[in-house]
């Protein structure tokens, strides 16, 4: 099976990411179908991303990274990409549905 692509920065539609269609008052907004990915069989638990993005990610108990919710919201969108370019393993992705 492929490799998911690795996603670049959200198309502009001329309205910030917080006013797009599906933004809730009082939450943050997320791209559609933006999610991070972490695959299991790469990550070796260098603990990177838990720290470059721990809203995202956490450390499960082998210390390997575990996505707390695979939605990033839009205020993460750069800690989500600073995590998955930094993963000496390549184990994160960022997937558009």
């Amino acid at each position: 099976m492929a490799d998911p692509p690795v996603v670049g920065l959200p198309p502009v539609d001329g309205a910030p990411l917080s006013r797009r269609a599906g933004a809730k008052e009082g939450r943050p907004a997320s791209v559609p179908g933006m999610r991070i990915l972490i695959d299991p069989e790469r990550c070796t638990g260098h603990g990177r991303c838990y720290s470059l993005a721990p809203a995202l990610v956490e450390a499960d108990d082998q210390g390997h990274g575990s996505v707390i919710g695979s939605v990033v919201p839009d205020d993460q969108l750069a800690a989500a990409r600073t995590a998955a370019s930094n993963c000496p393993e390549q184990a994160i992705s960022l997937v558009e549905d």
